[in-house]
């Protein structure tokens, strides 16, 4: 059962991310009313995508995500909760950076390849500070 304060947390997460995921959804129609040029709209569209992976890396300390999936003590979660946070805050900012100023042909790829390399080291810290079941770290 959820309690008012797991609801708090997580109402700005949900309207964050409907305000970006609005903002796709207008991109999208300029770009098929002829209002904004293709390559204008996909790197509008990688931003937004970045804003996102931004936004989740900002409240998943706040929230505490990984409380919900293990019985640990939260001490111990927040760590790791932190940690993986940072990680994708800073990818994403680095991903709005590549779509905002790479050349149009390499973006995708390189934005790829940025949030692969983000997410898999998120992993590894959250491999290296998760409780064990004493709850300490390892």
């Amino acid at each position: 059962m959820t309690t008012d304060n797991d609801t708090r947390a997580f109402l700005p997460l949900a309207l964050g991310a409907g305000l970006i995921i609005a903002v796709i959804m207008a991109v999208a129609i300029a770009k098929e009313t002829g209002w904004l040029d293709g390559g204008v709209a996909k790197r509008l569209i990688g931003v937004s995508i970045a804003a996102m992976l931004v936004l989740m890396g900002n409240y998943m300390p706040k929230a505490g995500f990984l409380h919900l999936f293990m019985d640990a003590p939260r001490k111990s979660l927040a760590r790791a909760d932190l940690m993986v946070g940072r990680i994708l805050c800073l990818a994403g900012v680095v991903i709005m950076g590549v779509w905002a100023f790479a050349a149009i042909e390499n973006a995708p790829l390189g934005a790829a390849l940025i949030g692969l390399a983000a997410f898999f080291l998120a992993l590894a810290s959250w491999l290296m500070l998760k409780p064990t079941h004493s709850g300490e770290k390892p």
